[in-house]
């Protein structure tokens, strides 16, 4: 008898553990990168952090789509989230960017449950397993909008295409 309680009291906690171990790994690789407050929008994660993770993941990628000489790595000196709303439909777009010396520009969608915003790596969803990089004049910004019912970065003088805007589309193997 006393085995029986035993078996039943460890089955018990390893069904327990299974189901709530989950949800933490969930959790963990969820991190919330900002959130939408009333008037601003803020950054919850380490930006120093997340500038390594650029530097160390992407040097290689801007390098070579901006045509720079082979200094790398390169450092990123701000980090901010920019919501642009969309022209067709209304819908907010949420996304992160990050400069260097004000002519190159990385910036990745972020995806908006409820008021909090995420690094999402699904690629079944447009644009959010990408980093967009923009090289050209300090002029140069990049912008979410949809061709063909297809969501796309482009690079942009003020709200107008400029096609000396290069503009790169990149992925990492790595997650920050």
């Amino acid at each position: 008898m006393p085995h029986k309680h035993i078996v039943s009291s460890v089955l018990l906690l390893l069904i327990w553990l299974s189901v709530f171990g989950q949800n933490n790994s969930a959790d963990k690789q969820k991190e919330v990168f900002a959130e939408i407050r009333k008037d601003r929008i803020e950054i919850l994660i380490d930006t120093i952090s997340f500038k390594n993770f650029l530097s160390r993941n992407l040097s290689e990628a801007i390098i070579k789509s901006c045509r720079l000489n082979n200094v790398c790595p390169l450092k990123f000196q701000n980090i901010a989230v920019k919501k642009q709303e969309s022209e067709e439909n209304g819908l907010d777009f949420f996304y992160v960017t990050a400069i260097r010396n004000g002519s190159i520009q990385v910036a990745r969608r972020l995806k908006q449950i409820g008021n909090k915003l995420y690094l999402a790596d699904d690629i079944n969803n447009e644009l959010y397993h990408v980093f967009a990089i923009s090289c050209g004049s300090q002029d140069c910004k990049l912008k979410i909008v949809s061709i063909n019912g297809k969501l796309s970065w482009i690079g942009v003088v003020g709200d107008n295409y400029n096609n000396r805007c290069i503009v790169d589309i990149v992925t990492t193997g790595s997650k920050f």
